[in-house]
């Protein structure tokens, strides 16, 4: 596939959700009525480069790391640091992280979060 036809499935997939069985990791979240939540997350990636961190709800899952860099030689591993909003009412919702190596438009994670609102 080409650099173009690889971004355009990215924008796609942010579009539409991410389907199951492309997921490459999930998480379940809970988060208090009311409050906002940040959390940070340990990524490993298959590879070195820049990587961008594109959200499939981002008004609800707001990536504050929306870069993350890779050198040569390093430990694969990207901090991810999260922002989950608040919400008035109790509810599940599922929301999405696509992260994308930025010279190519490569895919490498595909993480889905079920984000819970309760009372806690």
């Amino acid at each position: 596939a080409t650099e173009g036809e690889r971004w355009e499935s990215v924008r796609k997939m942010v579009a539409e959700g991410i389907k199951d069985e492309d997921v490459t990791n999930s998480y379940r979240v809970r988060v208090a009525i009311g409050e906002e939540k940040r959390q940070k997350l340990k990524v490993i990636l298959p590879a070195s480069g820049n990587f961008k961190v594109i959200s499939t709800k981002p008004d609800i899952l707001v990536p504050l790391t929306p870069k993350v860099r890779i050198e040569l030689g390093e430990d694969k591993v990207g901090l991810l640091r999260l922002l989950f909003s608040r919400s008035k009412v109790a509810m599940q919702i599922q929301a999405g992280l696509v992260v994308v190596r930025e010279e190519d438009g490569m895919i490498m994670e595909k993480l889905k979060f079920t984000i819970g609102y309760e009372d806690c």
